[in-house]
């Protein structure tokens, strides 16, 4: 969930290929699928230096979705109206981003986030500390848990043979 940048590992590709038949000319078959659902997003280890952990992989839907600032970065503005602009999911999420402690910033989402869906996240880390020209946004991605329960009862018995509506445990 939150994770040290220098140990993330890259998400298996989930790839939603639904394939269709198609027929070529009298006995041929081919098969065609569609393109990925969604591209990996790779977090750039230039940005160890400036971020010393995030959150990554699977998370809870109404998580918040935290970047932790490394040690000893000079801040340009760390207002509440200007760390309000950094974060930028896709698809598109509103929330608001607040301070959870002196270095590290939270995202709460408004709604909970769609299950099982990947999101991919773009935050501009140049607005609110000073980079190297090269650097600018920071993006990684995370996925939302497919909530669900499965519940066997053994042993269930009709209260009455006759009606089936009321059963004992």
């Amino acid at each position: 969930m939150y994770r040290a940048f220098r140990r993330t590992r890259v998400l298996a590709s989930t790839l939603s290929l639904p394939v269709v038949p198609a027929f070529i000319g009298t006995f041929g078959l081919a098969l065609i699928a569609c393109q990925p659902a969604h591209t990996d997003v790779k977090p750039d280890a230039a940005f160890t230096p400036f971020i010393s952990a995030f959150t990554a992989g699977h998370i809870p839907a109404r998580s918040a979705i935290l970047v932790r600032i490394s040690d000893g970065q000079s801040y340009r503005d760390s207002s509440a109206e200007a760390i309000n602009t950094l974060f930028e999911l896709d698809p598109s999420v509103e929330g608001t981003v607040s301070w959870s402690d002196r270095q590290t910033l939270a995202f709460q989402p408004g709604q909970p986030l769609k299950q099982d869906q990947v999101y991919s996240i773009t935050m501009r880390l140049g607005q609110l500390i000073n980079l190297p020209a090269n650097l600018g946004d920071f993006k990684f991605q995370v996925t939302t848990f497919a909530q669900g329960i499965d519940v066997k009862v053994d042993d269930m018995r009709p209260v009455s043979p006759a009606d089936l509506t009321w059963q004992r445990v």
